[in-house]
């Protein structure tokens, strides 16, 4: 069990991570649309052409651990479902050993 309190202890940092990529990723999307309502000149060619690099990156990092989180959570659930299946097999192991066996006539 505390395995499986960890994993899900771990996913929750890798979950605010991602929002606070979300967040500067937004900022970011931001100040783009701002530049773009502006005259385009050169200078604001290269301004939104550097964002727009900025953005795709972070997107990606954001996917990547998206990912990662997925497979965090699908570890720990397969882990926790294997944890239960042995536990529910022992127990009616036990009840079945300490059956009393029936009576042969």
């Amino acid at each position: 069990m505390p395995e499986f309190q960890d994993r899900l202890s771990y996913i929750d940092k890798r979950y605010d991570h991602i929002r606070k990529l979300a967040h500067a990723l937004r900022k970011k999307v931001n100040e783009l649309e701002d530049i773009m309502a502006l005259d385009n000149d050169e200078e604001n060619m290269d301004t939104i052409q550097r964002l727009l690099a900025e953005i795709k990156r972070e997107k990606q990092v954001i996917r990547d651990e998206v990912h990662v989180i997925k497979g965090e959570l699908s570890t720990a659930m397969y882990n926790e479902d294997l944890r239960t299946n042995i536990l529910n097999f022992l127990e009616q192991f036990e009840e079945w050993w300490y059956e009393d066996p029936p009576e042969c006539v």
